[in-house]
């Protein structure tokens, strides 16, 4: 055991279960270039732009000076649940 001040922490803890795991690049379910929709809004198109740390970045088509919007996986209609 290590004694600091008034806190005693254990040596031996694996601090690995307090981080969050993030998918690596080949478990993507929605590639980067795709046009999809959320649920929030489903008749505004959205293209892929990036993928970081299970956030999708996401522009609005046709509005090529937009920022760019964030989701989660969850918030998308899969393609093919799309009429």
């Amino acid at each position: 055991m290590v004694t600091l001040g008034f806190s005693v922490l254990r040596s031996d803890l694996s601090l690995t279960c307090c981080y969050m795991s993030h998918r690596s690049i080949f478990d993507i379910r929605f590639e980067v270039g795709t046009i999809i929709t959320a649920k929030v809004n489903p008749g505004l198109k959205l293209l892929i732009m990036r993928y970081f740390e299970g956030i999708y970045y996401c522009a609005i088509v046709g509005n090529a000076g937009s920022k760019l919007l964030t989701y989660r996986e969850n918030d998308f209609i899969a393609p093919d649940d799309e009429n």
